[in-house]
């Protein structure tokens, strides 16, 4: 009749415990972190470029882990990974995939981890994307395709986010006009911005010419932007 009693007691109070932490959470033990994997689409982009986050959500022994779970995407812009700040979240599928985009704007480490909900039984999984570096964003456009010979055609250069210092051999906050002389591009020009990044030069045209504009990485101002380069623009000489 005593063990009798005992073992009533005992389901008893698997019932109550049960009532309050479901019973998947305790067979898997006190551990129920989903392992969390997760890519960014480039290592180096463009200012102002999409970085898009792809990854998957694991956990075997307990889909409630991994399907429909918020997973929330984090940057670090100082590079010493404490300084954390929440810039997207997304919902995984029914196998445990997410994706996630931003607007790329400086270089950052990345990482993603789950949000699980309270009571679940989940614990929160963390992936590591690894850092993503930014290029400066070098556009340059021209006035006109095409001209009359000895016509001047105006060429108008922008660099995004800000300024950089272009390296020994250039001014602080000047910005380079590149020409193809031959099969090399030569600096013919530079110019100091008017405080929004933003140059104009008047060049000649007496034939077929191509232009760039490029700067380098930005080192001397202790930011880790890369350098960037403006597509190639071509004006003609009107027959």
């Amino acid at each position: 009749m005593r063990g009798c009693g005992l073992a009533g007691i005992g389901v008893a109070l698997l019932a109550s415990i049960a009532a309050v932490v479901p019973l998947s959470s305790l067979a898997r033990g006190q551990d129920a972190a989903p392992e969390v994997r997760m890519e960014a689409s480039a290592a180096v982009v463009t200012w102002g470029d999409a970085i898009r986050f792809t990854g998957t959500v694991s956990s075997p022994e307990a889909p409630e882990c991994h399907a429909g779970v918020e997973v929330m995407l984090e940057m670090d812009a100082h590079d010493d990974r404490t300084h954390w700040t929440e810039v997207a979240r997304a919902r995984t599928d029914e196998n445990g995939a997410f994706v996630a985009d931003v607007r790329a704007e400086e270089p950052a480490n990345y990482r993603m981890t789950t949000v699980p909900e309270e009571g679940s039984g989940c614990d929160a999984g963390v992936a590591a994307g690894g850092e993503v570096m930014v290029r400066f964003k070098v556009t340059l456009e021209r006035s006109s395709l095409v001209v009359d010979k000895g016509e001047e055609v105006r060429l108008t250069v922008r660099v995004e986010p800000f300024c950089p210092v272009g390296g020994p051999s250039f001014d602080v906050r000047k910005i380079p006009l590149y020409e193809l002389r031959g099969e090399r591009f030569v600096r013919v020009a530079a110019k100091r911005d008017a405080n929004d990044c933003t140059v104009t030069f008047t060049r000649k045209v007496r034939g077929l010419s191509v232009f760039m504009s490029k700067v380098r990485d930005n080192e001397e101002l202790n930011a880790r932007h890369l350098g960037g380069r403006s597509a190639e623009v071509a004006v003609t000489v009107r027959n």
